[in-house]
This record gives structure tokens, sequence and C-alpha cells, in this order.
């Protein structure tokens, strides 16, 4: 019988990432064919990720909530972010609901990108309660860098928002400390479900240059 292509049994298909050098958005080496997104905002973190290409290893430092920000841990990191997402592709007669993947990155473009994302519901997030949004996903924005280097970086806007799907939970099998964290990190073996919950946004008066994204 042939393997199940909707039964997740990976860890690596857990994770998904916008390729810089295509724009594509790829999963456990594949592209993925994704055209919208569901984004869980109670799962986001941010701070600081070091890749240790050595030793193909992790080491993260999130802030203790969005808007406290924290000092570089070391030269070695950069800022990052951490989020569950549902991709979801739909055109014509196609409608592909990926499985919820976790989109962890420190690279500058998709950083970037992630924080035009998170300005396209931020101010909604109080109107919508108990839903969640879905941003469509555009084609990636090719940026030159003043040394000549090429990246992409993913594009967003607002498309609407939905009830959360039954589907749409943390898998079991993601695992931080898995995928490599540092055993001294603060977030070790803290699961996603765990992450910092919706604020309280009525209880917030935030000029624009304390909103997060």
């Amino acid at each position: 019988m042939e393997k199940n292509p909707f039964v997740i049994d990976s860890e690596q298909n857990h994770y998904i990432k916008c390729d810089y050098q295509t724009g594509n958005w790829v999963s456990n080496g594949e592209n993925l064919d994704v055209n919208f997104m569901m984004v869980d905002f109670s799962t986001i973190k941010m701070g600081w990720i070091w890749y240790e290409n050595a030793t193909k290893t992790y080491h993260e430092v999130w802030q203790p909530d969005l808007y406290t920000q924290i000092p570089k841990p070391g030269e070695n990191y950069k800022r990052g972010f951490s989020v569950l997402v549902l991709p979801i592709y739909i055109e014509g007669d196609k409608n592909i609901k990926h499985p919820p993947m976790l989109w962890k990155r420190n690279s500058y473009a998709e950083y970037s990108g992630f924080m035009e994302m998170g300005k396209c519901f931020f101010d909604q997030i109080k109107d919508n309660d108990n839903l969640l949004p879905v941003v469509s996903v555009l084609e990636s924005q090719e940026i030159v860098y003043n040394s000549g280097f090429k990246a992409y970086k993913p594009q967003f806007q607002m498309a609407k928002w939905q009830p959360r799907p039954d589907n749409f939970v943390v898998p079991l099998e993601i695992d931080i400390k898995e995928h490599g964290a540092e055993d001294d990190s603060p977030e070790v073996n803290t699961p996603l479900s765990s992450a910092p919950q919706k604020p309280d946004l009525k209880e917030f008066t935030l000029d624009d240059e304390d909103i997060p994204f």
C-alpha cells in the first residue's frame, strides 16, 4: 500500500520556509503550493535565533512577550520569529489544506515578511474575537542588498477572518528541543500550545511605535 501523503509521520514535515533563492514555499525539501495561510497568532514568538552550521543546531532566546524587546544575546544571533500556520492552496477546483506547520526563521528577508504579515491583521484582532486571520500569500519580492546579494521576501495581504478548523492544532510531533534548541534555553521543552496567548487588547493603549509589528 502506498504511503498516505496526508498522514504526518516526520518531524521535518512540520516546518515551512520561504526559500530565499527562489521565493517558493518549501517543506521537507519539496515546494508547496500555497496562496493562503491561516495564522495562529497566539503561538507567535519573537526574539533571537542562531543557527550553528557545525552542529546543525538552533539556539533560540525568546522575548517574554511581543512587546518586550531583549538585547542581542551574542554576535551570531539574528532577529527571529516562530508562528504556527495552516498553509492553503485554492485555485479553481483545487482546495488543498496542508497540515499545520511551524514557520520559524531568522533570515532578514523572512523576518521582514513576517513583520509585514503581522501588520496585516494585528489592529483587527480585538474586533474578531474567537477568529483567526487568513492572509493571501502573494508573489515573493526580490530584494537586493548593498553588497549585491539577492533574496526573496514573502509578501502577504489580509484576506478574511475565519473560525479555527478542527485540524489546526499544534502537531504532537513538534518538539522544540528535538528541533535543536539549547538545553539551557529558556524556551526548551515549552510546547507551542503554551506560547503567549492573545493579548487583552482592551488593556493596552498603544502608540504606533509600541505595536510589535
